[in-house]
């Protein structure tokens, strides 16, 4: 495809959706270099030769027709021109002979004719004849060589018929080579641009594909940030809400301990004023024991109120979460002189 629309598309993808909408436009386009090998190669195509018309093939055709169908040789000297000719020439020639010779036979007798003169004449005449007869082997061998020679004349004209058809048929063949060779050169160069020119394509889908996943792995990652922060902040809320509310907790616990310990700070005082009238009342005798001014103590706080609570509880991990906590705000207490919470 074209180097300018492929610098076109990835110069205008800058996120996930521009990275679709390139994907989407980009249709392979070819390039110059590949139109023009496809040209010239169809250029080639139109060239191609025809198929093999032969110039001879008719001819061939028609004089092995003849040789394949020519009859045997055969001899009849009564069609012969030659024997023809030979029987004009060698009747006239007996017919004078047969003249001649009955002439002087007939000067022989006084100018009569005779039996003698006319068997003579005939006996030249005969002889004439039989001349003409011994030409008769001689006539049918010239007719033998000349029907022999009419085949080898037709086998030499089928051979140089041939000879010429093979010729063409040659050049044809070399001429489609040739052909076929251009062709592929053609075909390979137009295969190769094509190759090179849609290998640039698919590299540039491949670097879109790339482009996309990395915007949508971009995104994935800033929205998976926004949910961190969202969560963080729910959870930050969530904890303020949670001290908030143990605050509140702390704050009823401590004013019902408040009110307790202003509970049992009345009952002992109510209690210390009931003991003393108690000693007024007493005998003289008892006057002079020391006067009870106990104090309740941290320990006997933490009978009164805790022990029964632990008892039976001799392994720390089988006190339940209560009673753990209970523990841990008396050692607090211990360590701030004041009473756990209630």
């Amino acid at each position: 495809m074209a180097v300018r629309k492929k610098e076109e598309l990835l110069q205008n993808v800058t996120d996930q959706d521009s990275a679709r909408r390139a994907l989407q436009d980009a249709v392979y386009e070819k390039s110059a270099e590949v139109q023009q090998a496809q040209d010239r190669l169809e250029a080639h195509l139109a060239q191609k030769p025809g198929a093999y018309v032969s110039g001879y093939q008719d001819k061939i055709d028609g004089m092995l027709d003849r040789i394949l169908n020519r009859e045997g040789f055969s001899y009849d000297f009564s069609t012969d021109p030659m024997y023809q000719v030979y029987r004009q020439q060698y009747t006239h020639q007996g017919k004078l002979a047969m003249q001649d010779s009955m002439a002087q036979a007939a000067g022989l007798t006084g100018g009569y004719g005779s039996s003698f003169g006319i068997a003579a004449g005939s006996q030249a005449y005969q002889g004439w004849l039989n001349q003409l007869n011994e030409r008769v082997p001689e006539l049918y061998q010239i007719a033998l060589d000349r029907y022999d020679r009419e085949g080898k004349s037709m086998q030499a004209s089928l051979n140089q018929l041939m000879g010429l058809e093979k010729s063409d048929r040659q050049q044809y063949e070399s001429q489609m080579e040739q052909y076929d060779r251009e062709l592929k050169q053609y075909a390979d160069l137009a295969d190769s641009a094509y190759k090179k020119d849609y290998g640039a394509y698919q590299d540039m889908l491949d670097m879109l594909v790339d482009l996309r996943d990395y915007y949508a792995d971009q995104d994935q990652q800033a929205f998976q940030r926004k949910q961190d922060e969202l969560a963080y902040a729910l959870a930050v809320k969530k904890m303020e809400q949670s001290a908030h509310q143990w605050e509140a907790k702390r704050a009823d616990e401590k004013q019902k301990w408040r009110a307790q310990l202003a509970h049992k700070q009345n009952a002992l005082a109510y209690q210390k004023e009931k003991d003393r009238a108690k000693q007024k009342s007493v005998p003289a005798e008892a006057e002079n024991k020391p006067a009870n001014n106990w104090v309740m103590s941290k320990k006997d706080f933490f009978d009164m109120h805790y022990k029964d609570k632990l008892t039976g509880y001799t392994d720390a991990r089988k006190k339940t979460k209560k009673q753990r906590r209970e523990e841990q705000m008396w050692n607090l207490w211990g360590k701030t002189d004041r009473p756990p919470l209630m």
